[in-house]
């Protein structure tokens, strides 16, 4: 069992409040599309991750070429669309960041999941109810 000063506060606080303003920002029936997109990444991910075919493929490709494709497409993703920074960039990046901390303080794997899980829940479903019953937000 961890300590409570071994958790890294501060990046799950930062995921949190992302989530919360994904939440507020996206309607209920979007939230649950987030979700699901979410999950389809994920998942994706985790089968690329043993694949063969991608594993020979990138060998060919250098990891340059590849860096500068991923940073291209980003920038010009935040440039045309100011919603993809809020709603896709930012929180990839702080969960990004929040994985990378609570994996540098020695959680496996499986206790890092679910705790990211449990954060982004939490936070999209604060945002919503902030969204729903407190401050609506300025979509309409």
């Amino acid at each position: 069992m961890r300590t409570f000063t071994k958790i890294p506060w501060l990046p799950l606080m930062l995921l949190w409040i992302t989530y919360v303003l994904v939440g507020w920002n996206l309607a209920a029936h979007h939230v649950i599309w987030f979700v699901v997109l979410l999950v389809i990444t994920f998942s994706m991910t985790g089968s690329w991750a043993g694949s063969k075919l991608l594993e020979q493929s990138l060998k060919y490709i250098p990891q340059v070429l590849l860096v500068v494709l991923a940073i291209s497409i980003l920038a010009t993703l935040s440039l045309t669309s100011s919603l993809f920074v809020t709603l896709g960039l930012t929180p990839f990046l702080t969960t990004f960041f929040a994985w990378n901390e609570m994996r540098f303080s020695n959680f496996n794997q499986r206790s890092t999941v679910w705790t990211l899980i449990g954060m982004t829940l939490l936070g999209l479903g604060v945002g919503e109810f902030l969204d729903l019953k407190v401050i609506s937000s300025a979509r309409y």
